[in-house]
């Protein structure tokens, strides 16, 4: 590396993996989501972590969820510009 100050950064630059945050996302069918997370090592299986995902109570998230979870629960059909899971 040609800059001795970027070589010196980066040699004791300290990659973390980040356990909670907020992810912004967007789905085809209810729009843009704002979405806390949360991973939790499971101690049981070395390696394995689980991801917690959810909404502000009442926010536009939320009711964005509440709506994909009741489409799953009623097997009701697939809104329009939903796109197919692939076999």
């Amino acid at each position: 590396m040609r800059s001795e100050p970027f070589r010196k950064w980066w040699a004791t630059h300290d990659v973390r993996y980040h356990q909670t945050g907020r992810k912004r996302l967007h789905h085809p069918a209810v729009g843009d989501l704002e979405l806390e997370y949360e991973v939790m090592e499971i101690t049981a299986d070395s390696g394995l972590r689980l991801a917690v995902f959810s909404a502000e109570p009442g926010s536009r998230s939320a009711e964005a969820l509440d709506l994909l979870a009741s489409w799953a629960a009623t097997g009701g059909p697939e809104p329009a510009n939903m796109p197919r899971a692939q076999s």
